[in-house]
């Protein structure tokens, strides 16, 4: 079973979408309510991740890794906190203009609580036993790099180049890009 946490309305053949109304990630008794430990091939949180407080998102992870079998994965994307347009970051920093602005079409959603970088998000992941392997990230510097990788083992629609991206591209006057990782259960 593949799952998509925080699905927001994105459907993938092949993969089961839940809204937090389904499944807290950070509540294990929810996630022991819903699955078998170690019976999940893959899991996507498309910017969730940055709506936790930094322990919100280790129980999450921790609940990742619990629920993943041995080599499965979590396809995590995040706003990206190496990104160097500072118009970019407005739209995406915890309390920023934009992200405030953005806070009145969410619905109920948290707002942003953690801006994460490669080297804060890889060190989540990695604490709670996972492998980290980069697809899309600005480093310290401000330089993208960019790992090719297949949309089928986790479609994410705030990557470079896609059709979504671009459109948010024109809203945030710099390109829209995310912090994209496989996770790996080691």
């Amino acid at each position: 079973m593949k799952i998509i946490c925080g699905a927001g309305g994105v459907m993938r053949p092949g993969w089961v979408s839940l809204q937090q109304s389904d499944l807290d990630i950070r509540d294990r008794l929810a996630w022991a309510r819903m699955f078998r430990p170690e019976s999940l091939e893959a899991i996507v949180v498309e910017h969730v991740i940055e709506h936790l407080a930094e322990n919100e998102a280790r129980a999450a992870v921790r609940n990742f890794h619990r629920y993943l079998k041995r080599g499965g994965y979590v396809r995590c994307a995040v706003p990206d906190g190496y990104h160097p347009s500072p118009a970019y970051l407005d739209w995406v920093t915890p309390g920023s203009v934009g992200e405030r602005w953005l806070q009145n079409f969410r619905l109920g959603d948290a707002p942003h609580k953690t801006l994460w970088n490669y080297r804060s998000l890889t060190e989540l992941f990695c604490e709670s036993g996972f492998a980290v392997i980069l697809l899309e990230w600005f480093d310290a510097e401000g330089r993208f790099h960019r790992t090719e990788w297949d949309a089928g083992d986790g479609y994410i629609r705030r990557c470079a180049g896609c059709a979504w991206a671009q459109f948010l591209s024109l809203i945030v006057g710099a390109p829209y890009t995310s912090l994209i990782a496989d996770c790996v259960r080691i």
